[in-house]
């Protein structure tokens, strides 16, 4: 028991003394420490203090300072929401544009639509027969073109050839020809 009762006196004479520690600090220590932070208010030791106490920055300020500056603030606030306002205004108008434009475009698809439709309904009636003859006449279609493909290359290859045989012969007699000269040039004497 004895143990107990010596740590109990000690804890509660521990918790005394911090209590009046506290007391004796904010009573002599933070009017000192305001005064270090309101001349410092930046510094990294009046951020340390600040931890402790409860410092605030005076307000120097007079009462007609303070409400002319809130005014101000007002004052650039509504500034600030008129802009806000006439974006939003102008961003209304843009949408109502672009709806406009789409109804437009959607009256001409649903016109468009109506009118696919009704070839398509015509298309349905056509008989079966006729349908057949379009595709007999599209087919020979087909073959004529291919044939005539066909003939239209190898009469490209056949001309291309020939003109390609006419060059180099062209080529040929004019290489023959300036050798012959450069051939004159050479035996002739020299003029000094």
């Amino acid at each position: 028991m004895g143990i107990e009762l010596i740590l109990g006196i000690i804890a509660a004479s521990l918790s005394a003394f911090i209590g009046g520690l506290f007391t004796l600090l904010t009573k002599v220590a933070f009017p000192a420490s305001q005064k270090y932070y309101d001349k410092n208010p930046d510094s990294t030791f009046s951020k340390f203090l600040t931890l402790f106490f409860r410092l605030e920055k005076e307000n120097s300020k007079s009462y007609q300072e303070r409400i002319s500056d809130s005014l101000k603030n007002l004052k650039n606030a509504t500034l600030d929401i008129d802009k806000v306002v006439e974006e939003i205004g102008s961003i209304s108008k843009e949408k109502q544009e672009t709806i406009a434009k789409l109804e437009t475009e959607l009256k001409t698809l649903e016109e468009k639509e109506i009118t696919m439709k009704e070839r398509i309904g015509a298309l349905e009636k056509v008989p079966i027969e006729a349908v057949k003859h379009f595709e007999d006449i599209l087919k020979r279609g087909d073959k004529r073109s291919a044939r005539r493909d066909y003939l239209l290359f190898i009469g490209g290859v056949v001309v291309t050839t020939i003109i390609a045989i006419i060059l180099n012969l062209i080529k040929w007699k004019r290489m023959k020809y300036c050798a012959q000269h450069a051939a004159i040039i050479n035996f002739m004497p020299q003029r000094k």
